[in-house]
């Protein structure tokens, strides 16, 4: 592969992806990519850059991560990371977390899901949860919250799980158990409920889970991003390298993973 702008090879430039990080002005112009192989020469056809200004209010952000997977005691104890960043960032994010299993049932019509759960919210370093919730309750502030953030709406009488946090830069982990060591599908997620974003906001920057995934079955991550301007994601789906660096046992041997857009329903990539 040989990628070029206006007719010009660009340096090292040889792969079958071309990225572009910090995209400006002196970026602008038309780009075409050439592959050759033993049979010949083709010539891609052209795609034309272009750069607008963005405020800093429109910068691409994730703004919300979710985790949907079958939760349970012991080693299906759903675990949920999630970083709010840049570390050297003042302020804080808002934050809507949900853990979903009931209304999983009666809104979408999913079968076999966690009847009750319960979510803890904690912070890396500190020992006291910074929120938990067992039962929502149909409080009308998180009410509020769901509507702001474009999460679906829950019953008020539902056993689903919800809170409002505040939360500084740092890493945090959300966990999501059943009552009386029930086990079943579950959504955990997490929602940035900020407003008046500028370039100096917190936001959401990484998003993790730990858990056990039965053969035949799937682990589905989703993450949403919003804003006039792209954002470069890291995807991985990490199993052997648990056991050769971290010490874990009965770690996934090979896992594979598949990249969606949600809105077109196509595979962006797979490995």
């Amino acid at each position: 592969y040989r990628w070029q702008r206006n007719g010009v090879d660009l340096a090292a430039a040889t792969s079958a992806n071309l990225v572009l990080k910090s995209v400006a002005a002196a970026d602008v112009g038309s780009y075409r990519v050439l592959a050759t192989n033993s049979a010949g020469t083709v010539t891609s056809s052209a795609a034309l850059l272009t750069v607008n200004a963005a405020a800093a209010t429109d910068l691409g952000r994730l703004i919300n991560l979710s985790i949907l997977t079958t939760a349970g005691p012991g080693p299906k104890v759903l675990t949920v990371g999630a970083v709010v960043g840049p570390l050297n960032f003042t302020g804080a994010l808002p934050l809507v977390i949900r853990a979903v299993g009931p209304t999983l049932n009666t809104a979408f019509g999913l079968g076999g899901v966690l009847p009750d759960p319960v979510l803890t919210l904690n912070r890396s370093g500190v020992a006291a949860p910074v929120a938990a919730n067992d039962n929502w309750g149909g409080d009308a502030s998180l009410r509020t919250a769901f509507a702001a953030v474009g999460a679906f709406d829950l019953p008020a009488a539902s056993r689903d799980s919800a809170a409002l946090s505040s939360a500084s830069p740092g890493g945090y982990t959300v966990q999501v158990t059943g009552q009386a060591n029930a086990s079943g599908l579950v959504i955990a997620e997490i929602y940035d409920a900020s407003t008046g974003r500028t370039a100096g906001s917190p936001r959401l920057i990484n998003l993790s889970t730990l858990t056990e995934i039965d053969a035949g079955a799937t682990l589905a991550v989703g993450f949403v991003l919003r804003g006039a301007t792209s954002r470069t994601v890291l995807v991985r789906g990490v199993g052997p390298s648990l056991g050769t660096i971290f010490g874990l046992g009965g770690v996934m041997a090979d896992p594979k993973l598949e990249l969606f857009n949600n809105d077109t329903g196509a595979k962006i990539t797979e490995n």
